[in-house]
């Protein structure tokens, strides 16, 4: 609950696809996929306030929603409203800037709930999640399928040994390493991968802030990854095939679907092993940004433990960062070295 013992009172900052707009995609129908409609679904948050530039799209939020609280900026939300939990659903380049802003007003929020990346930079994302902890203010980013009950499973599964020691993984991604590549990176620590060092080469298009890159990368404990950019004119994908001593786990169609194969005595060969796919049902992949915005409210409300915290946004981002490094370098770049 809030301060007084009333809901926590919840603002978003951005009431573009993934603050509102995917609230009205009929596909998403009884999917939580946006902001705005998991501070309404939450039990003990309330959506007090909206802000957004766009005075049409402010507006068209604010009468989808019932929020009277509708505003042009940052700061005049915060002279007019006293928040617990404001969500920063700006472009990507901006969230380290609105959350600087949120930080440094007098009345600021309790917590705070980023997109990604955290930042523009890691240095930025350092700077404000320092900012932040020093606050006293919580701080969680939106890496979503830390919230899908599929992938849970799977993160548990792996963890406990089910398929032995994860030998290679491989994955696809369309846009930018860090918009889209980050959650990747992001999955790939929450099935326990850690990278240890990166090669990266420009998939295509031109070196930017955040290039397309095809991603070689060494893991702690012995394993390697490639993660491959592909074109996002073609199709959008997002997969990731691991590999283990004992089986194999693929994820595909964004995290929707997850296929598993154990290593069993061949049907066809004496004396060889090959892989055979199971049944399994590991859950679904829904509601996961009702997911998140709950985690937040339990963090405040009783101190439970952030699934998705501002630390696996700054090592997300920090994995997208060597690689960019090491695309502009074309050297190998050692995540363990002081400057990374």
């Amino acid at each position: 609950m809030g301060r007084d013992g009333h809901p926590l009172r919840c603002a978003v900052v951005g009431c573009g696809k993934i603050g509102a707009g995917f609230a009205d995609d009929p596909l998403l129908r009884g999917d939580v996929f946006t902001h705005v409609e998991a501070y309404t679904r939450a039990a003990g948050m309330q959506l007090v306030a909206i802000c957004d530039s766009r005075t049409e799209r402010r507006a068209a939020c604010g009468r989808r929603w019932g929020v009277r609280g509708r505003y042009a900026t940052v700061r005049e939300m915060l002279r007019h409203e006293a928040l617990d939990v404001v969500s920063v659903c700006t472009p990507s380049g901006t969230h380290d800037a609105v959350i600087r802003e949120l930080l440094r007003a007098p009345n600021r929020p309790r917590a705070i709930l980023s997109e990604k990346p955290l930042a523009s930079s890691l240095a930025a994302g350092r700077r404000v999640a320092a900012d932040a902890e020093r606050a006293g203010v919580l701080l969680g980013v939106v890496y979503m399928r830390r919230f899908a009950r599929n992938l849970r499973t799977v993160q548990r599964l792996i963890a406990q040994g089910t398929w032995g020691r994860l030998r290679y993984v491989h994955g696809v991604y369309t846009k930018g390493v860090k918009h889209n590549g980050s959650h990747w990176f992001d999955l790939l620590r929450m099935m326990g991968a850690e990278p240890r060092t990166v090669t990266a080469t420009l998939a295509r298009g031109r070196m930017s802030s955040d290039p397309q890159l095809d991603v070689e990368m060494s893991l702690i404990g012995g394993a390697t990854g490639r993660l491959h950019c592909h074109d996002a004119r073609d199709y959008s994908v997002f997969e990731m095939d691991l590999v283990l001593s004992r089986g194999r786990v693929r994820i595909t169609d964004s995290g929707f679907r997850v296929s598993a194969y154990k290593a069993e005595p061949s049907r066809h060969y004496t004396g060889y092993v090959e892989l055979r796919r199971v049944r399994s049902d590991f859950g679904h992949r829904r509601n996961l940004m009702l997911g998140a915005v709950c985690n937040l409210r339990d963090a405040l409300r009783r101190g439970a433990p952030l699934r998705s915290a501002a630390a696996d946004g700054l090592a997300a981002l920090a994995i997208a960062e060597a690689a960019v490094t090491s695309a502009r370098r074309r050297t190998p770049v050692d995540l363990a070295a002081p400057d990374v």
